[in-house]
């Protein structure tokens, strides 16, 4: 019975540890910075931040398409494309040997 009460009061700890971080002062701080900041490039560095998309020029760019990302899984020889061409799956079928 200790330990189960142990356990549910780690649980709370670990659930409270998130709100003792948003209303911690400094991340206050750095909220109401976030706000104030002026500058276009400014914003549009925070604006791909919280939307989480970084854009980084010098990788190669991936196949966004649906027929492009086929393309690249087909080109790759982790699937056995030839036993799924037209050629086999329409082969003529020998009668079984009746003897």
């Amino acid at each position: 019975r200790q330990f189960v009460s142990h356990l549910k009061s780690n649980k709370n700890r670990q659930r409270h540890a998130l709100d003792d971080f948003i209303t911690f002062p400094r991340t206050q701080h750095l909220a109401e910075k976030a706000q104030k900041l002026s500058s276009p490039a400014e914003k549009g560095l925070r604006n791909t931040a919280s939307a989480g998309k970084f854009k980084i020029s010098h990788r190669r760019p991936t196949p966004q398409t649906k027929s492009e990302i086929s393309e690249k899984a087909r080109s790759s020889f982790l699937f056995p494309h030839h036993l799924l061409q037209p050629s086999n799956i329409t082969a003529s079928f020998e009668p079984w040997p009746t003897d």
